[in-house]
Parts: structure tokens; sequence; C-alpha cells
């Protein structure tokens, strides 16, 4: 029998490393012949790099699409084929328009008190319109850190669902005039696509604004 030299610690080492350097492809092998247990899904993110789940969306497990499981809330799960780098690349990727790619902004509005700002992608959110609405003098973008404590996420995966902290949801209105949109998942590569009413459906008390349409603005 052939023996690795060395400690235990540098055999795990190695098999660690020669797991890493798996192609995406012999992970799907893998990936299909493992049970998904009591729960029905396999934590294909967890286990391994988004691209193993390319062909198993529904196998994806991040808190945001738990969140809407568990409030049996519809949506589809798209996983990116490759890394993204636009806006514009995003909504190619998913068969939709770049006003369909929909940003979770959170903003500080004083300590320890957030709020959250759901916009179409290529929108811009007038500043003073917020700080109008929200009482506020001044306002200050959340910090990642700060992103990571109320969200759990990551900036340019932020969700509105499965919040750790909560916070005030504002919504754009223009977003009800879209068939279909899409939002992080907390998780690179992942998007949640989900209709605008069952987006409503899934957040709770959410504020309805009007920053951005190109009738009469707030």
């Amino acid at each position: 029998m052939y023996h690795l030299g060395g400690s235990p610690a540098q055999g795990i080492s190695i098999i660690i490393w020669a797991l890493w350097e798996l192609p995406w492809w012999v992970i799907n092998v893998v990936i299909k012949i493992l049970p998904t247990g009591n729960s029905g899904s396999l934590n294909c993110i967890g286990s391994y790099r988004v691209e193993a789940c390319y062909n198993h969306p529904m196998l994806v497990q991040t808190p945001a699409i738990t969140f809407l499981q568990q409030h049996n809330i519809p949506h589809r799960v798209f996983i990116h084929p490759g890394p993204v780098d636009s806006l514009e690349q995003a909504a190619r990727d998913r068969g939709q328009r770049p006003e369909q790619v929909i940003r979770s902004i959170v903003f500080r509005v004083g300590e320890a008190d957030f709020v959250m700002v759901l916009v179409s992608g290529p929108e811009q959110i007038p500043w003073k319109a917020l700080r109008r609405y929200l009482g506020q003098n001044r306002l200050t973008m959340a910090t990642e850190a700060e992103l990571l404590q109320t969200t759990g996420c990551y900036p340019g995966t932020v969700s509105p669902f499965g919040l750790l902290q909560a916070m005030r949801v504002l919504v754009d209105e223009c977003i009800l005039r879209l068939e279909e949109v899409s939002l992080g998942s907390c998780v690179r590569g992942v998007a949640v696509l989900i209709k605008p009413a069952d987006l409503l459906n899934a957040i709770q008390q959410a504020e309805m604004v009007n920053f951005t349409c190109s009738d009469e603005k707030q």
C-alpha cells in the first residue's frame, strides 16, 4: 500500500488541495449521486464553488432563499455561469432588462438604525428626496461591516429577505410596473427572480415610495 509521508495534518492538507482542484463537472457528478437528506436540498454553496450548482439551482441554499422557501413565496433561483462584471451583464445572463435588476441599498440613519431602499439597477436614489421622506438631515450608506451585521450579506449580494436586523424597507413604485425582477441572494453569482407582487408579500410592512418614476416624484 502506498504511504503518504509526513504528519496527519500534512495529509489532510493534501486531500483538501486535491478536492479544491477538482473541476466543476466532477462536482456536478457527485451532486447527482449524493442523497438530499431529510430537508430535500443540498447546500451546494456551502460545500463548494457556485459553479458546482449551475445545473442544480433547486439545490442552492442561501439565507434569502431559505426565507422565501419557509414562507412559501414563489420565486426562481438563477446561477450565473461565471463572474459578473456589470449590471448589464447580470441582466443579460438572467434574460432580463437592466431595469429588472433590483439593487438593495442600505443606509444608516442613526446609531444601530438602518433603512433599505429597493430601486431599479440603472436608477440613482435622489438623496435629497430620501432625506426629506425619512425626516433626516444626514444619511450615510452602510459600511461592509454594518451590512454583515444587519443583513449577513457582503456588498453586491444584499437581499431584503431574511434580514438579521429588522429595518424599514422602501420599495420604489416603478418596480411594481415590471413583470419580473431579480435581487441578490446573499451569495455572489446567485440571484433570486421573483414577481413584484410576491416581492411585496415577502417584505413585511414595505413602504412604497416614488423616487425614480418618470411621472410625478416625491
